[in-house]
Order: C-alpha cells, then structure tokens, then sequence
C-alpha cells in the first residue's frame, strides 16, 4: 500500500523588531513594503554585538493520499527534538517552527512505522507572494521506505493472549485472558472498548454473557463477526460467536452465542455435542462459514461448519481435519501426528494450512483443504540443529525452538513466528510453493534472545518469555505482538511485504 503525503503549506511569519520599531509596516503588505528591521535592498549591516534572531513561523496544511482522502496520524516536526505534532482526522496540521529569515527550514513528516521524510521550505523577510497559493510536495510512504523498528503501542490494563486485526486494520481485538473479556483496541487513538464478557450468561447482550479466560479469537470477512474459543480456567471448552462489533459503542451493543463446547473432551459431532481438550488458535475459511481450530491437548485441527449461519449450537457440525495422537510424523491427515498444536494460518486460497507445533519445533502445513479428501500433513520449517542467529538457515535444517503465535504476510509468501524459548520473532520465506523444508527459509526477524523488554531496531529489542499471540495488518503490513507480561504488552513491528 502506498500513502502520498501533500501538503499545502501556509506560512506566517511573525517578526520580532530587531533594535528597529515596526514603523507601522503590515506584515502582508505589496511588494514595495519592508518588514520590521529587514528592508528589501541594501540590507543593513547587524551591530557586531547582536546575532541574528530567529522567526517564529507558523506553517498548516493538509495531507491527502493519491485519492485525495485525509491522512490521519502522520508526525510532522521540523528535526530530532523539535516538538511534534500530528495530522487530525482531516489530515490537517499546523506546527510552530523557530528559523531565521531568508533561509530554509525543513519539515518532517513521518506515519508510523514508515521512515521520515523531509521537505524543504525557503522563505524570505518579504513573504514571497508565491507562497500565497501553498507549497505542494509530495512524499511517499511505500513499502520500499519500512524501518523495522519494534515499538510498544501507549495501552496498559489488559493482558493479551490472542488478537486479530480487523480487515480494514482500524481495530485490533483482544483476548483478555485474567480479565475474562473480549476487548477492541482503536489503533488510531489506542481507546479500549469492552466487546464482550463481565456477565453470567452463555448466551445475550455482549455484557450480560461469561467470557471465561478468552484465548483463540478469529474475525470475518466484513469485520463485523468476532469467533472466540474460551478455556473457562481450564475446566471447559467453549467456542462462541459474537456478532456486531464493528460499530458497536459497548458490549451492550453485541449479541453473543455458544456454537461449540461443553466440559473437557476429544469429541467431533453436533455443537451441542463436540468437546474439546484444549481450544488454542482458529482461522476462518473464504466464506467465513468454516473455522479451523487448534485442539492442542487433542493433537488435532479440527474444523466447525456452519458458524455463519447456525442459530444454535446443534446447527454446527465439528469434525478432525488432522491429527491422531501425540508425534511429529507426517503423512495422510488423519494419521499424522502433532505434539501441540497450536496456532493455524490459511493460505491465500485457503487450501493450505500452516501450524506451528509447539512442542515438536516445527511449522507444519496441511495441504488440500480444497478437496477435503486427499489433505497431507507436511513439515516446511523446522527440526533441525542449526540456529538462525548467525544467519539464514534452510527450514529443514533449521532450530526453531518453541514456535506459538504465527502470521501470514500480505502476499502469502512469509510466515512471521514467535518462538517461545527463544523470545525472537523469526521469519520463514518461500512458504507459498513449499512441499517440504528444502523449500523455506528461516531468519531472525525481531529479538536478540535476551529475556527482558526494549523498543528499537529488530536485533536490539527484546521480549518477555509469555509472547503468546500475533495479528498481522492487511492495511498496512505491521505485525502486532502480544507480550503480557509488560507494562505496554502490545508490541508494533513492521514487515516488508505489504
């Protein structure tokens, strides 16, 4: 995605007298008039003991992408530590900037994550009347310009598990584990709204239901549709549906229903019926009417069918895609094996399955979808000896150590994973044509291994041991990474593929 910056830049300048008095002269008068202490020819010589003072200059403007709509958010500054001040939700900024007259200042402006862009203002003491009509300038923020630096978003109180973005990438929901709630994060203004959870139903108004220790959250298409597999401590189960989200003011604006789940169990069938051992990741299928899910202490991926439109639990049917017992072989879907698996990632075409299996260290993908009858369980990443530290590592020879949370990019081709012991984000390429790990490629992405908390560039950051979730901005490509065990526990990282 490309944003152009244009902006329509108005200066003011308000002088100050400089041992001269005003003399009555108007700051926008024609051209044969003189400022304050600056006549137009034959300038005076300054008295050896005074400097040359600086003019405040008062420059506002808007900013617009290609399709002439406002950009939000963008910082516009005039160097390092000079203040800043940021866009509005009309695109428009005005900023105060100390300079001399008859000389060049230039303004920064940058939208997060995207590098800094400067432009270059030249004014004179007799405000050129060409300046009356705006400087244009044009300023990219492409794909070509993405720092990789890993920021933590200002948000304190919540403690993230699971997070999906929103399609429009306005929105990240959250899963909040301890605080049994479904939470919405604006990612413009970083406001939390409550979606769901705080009361004692299954089933009703956002926040009159039981949303207990939320984990696995899933969006659809039109964003309006949240899926959530809920743990309830470790004592059932459950895989519910909450529907209004994208306009909704409060929980109370939200209706929720239980499609799946009851107690603890490896059990396919009817909703009403299905249980589960331990619900982990999800994803949904094109058409938003399949849900993939991470059975983690079933060793299985299953899928319920009919989340979309089913008015009860009795309208899903829950069935085993992959997986028998605890292992790491692969083969037929239904004989390979899985020791923990925990996060599920679709392909672009939605025929592909990627995993990651905690406790084997591998990423695993699950082919075939398309047909539902010949699905293959491959490994393209992962069980190797070779660290990734020093460099890129072939997927089969690779360590991955513990791989949880995980994320596809933009163009289908890299995967983006956090390993658990290793507290790295690492990265794996060549994944859309991969049969096996002769195919990919591992590389650190994000971390230095160090077990702590620091922003910066990819190799100085580092992150807690408890990174258990990742969403993934189609709109712009940054990855968010959950970290609950910080202060700030959503951590920001840009990606290079849009």
């Amino acid at each position: 995605m490309k944003y152009i910056v244009f902006a329509f830049l108005f200066l003011f300048i308000s002088v100050f007298a400089f041992g001269c008095n005003s003399g009555g002269n108007s700051l926008f008068g024609s051209s044969a008039d003189v400022l304050p202490g600056f006549p137009l020819n034959q300038p005076q010589e300054p008295a050896p003991e005074h400097e040359p003072q600086s003019v405040p200059v008062l420059i506002s403007g808007h900013i617009v992408d290609l399709d002439g709509n406002p950009v939000p958010g963008v910082n516009v500054s005039s160097g390092k530590d000079a203040d800043v001040v940021i866009s509005d939700a009309q695109g428009a900024f005005s900023i105060s900037i100390p300079a001399l007259p008859a000389s060049t200042v230039n303004i920064d402006f940058q939208k997060p994550p995207y590098l800094i862009h400067s432009l270059p203002v030249t004014f004179d003491a007799t405000l050129n009347p060409s300046y009356e009509d705006g400087v244009r300038a044009y300023i990219p923020f492409s794909a070509e310009n993405i720092t990789n630096i890993i920021s933590s978003l200002q948000v304190q109180g919540i403690t993230p598990v699971g997070a999906v973005t929103s399609p429009d990438g306005k929105f990240l929901y959250i899963s909040d584990f301890f605080d049994n709630k479904v939470k919405r994060l604006e990612l413009a203004t970083l406001v939390v709204t409550d979606i769901a959870g705080g009361g004692i139903l299954e089933e009703g108004a956002g926040d009159s239901v039981r949303i207990a220790s939320p984990w696995g959250i899933a969006v659809s298409a039109d964003g309006d549709v949240l899926y959530v597999g809920t743990r309830d401590n470790y004592q059932a189960n459950v895989l519910k549906r909450i529907t209004g989200v994208k306009n909704a003011l409060s929980s109370s604006d939200v209706d929720v229903i239980t499609l799946a789940g009851s107690g603890i169990g490896d059990v396919d069938g009817p909703g009403n019926e299905a249980k589960f051992e331990l619900l982990s990741g999800m994803v949904l299928a094109p058409g938003d009417d399949t849900l993939y899910i991470c059975d983690e202490h079933a060793f299985k991926i299953k899928k319920a069918v009919n989340v979309k439109t089913a008015v009860s639990s009795s309208d899903i049917t829950v069935s085993t895609v992959a997986g028998s017992v605890s292992g790491s072989d692969d083969g037929p879907a239904l004989s390979a094996t899985f020791m923990a698996p925990y996060m599920p990632v679709l392909s672009k075409d939605g025929n592909v399955l990627y995993v990651t299996d905690l406790l084997s260290g591998k990423i695993r993908s699950v082919s075939g979808l398309a047909d539902s009858v010949n699905i293959i369980v491959s490994t393209i990443a992962g069980g190797g000896s070779t660290d990734t530290a020093s460099g890129p590592v072939q997927g089969g020879l690779a360590m991955l150590g513990k791989p949880i949370a995980m994320v596809l990019s933009a163009d289908g081709n890299s995967l983006y994973f956090t390993d658990f012991t290793g507290h790295k984000v690492k990265k794996i390429t060549g994944v859309a044509t991969a049969v096996d790990g002769n195919d990919t490629v591992v590389t650190d992405f994000a971390g230095n291994g160090n077990v702590g908390y620091a922003d910066g560039p990819g190799e100085q950051a580092e992150f807690q041991i408890s990174v258990y979730g990742m969403a993934i901005s189609a709109d712009d490509g940054v990855i968010y990474v959950l970290d609950p065990g910080q202060t700030f526990p959503v951590r920001r990282i840009v990606a290079a593929e849009k």
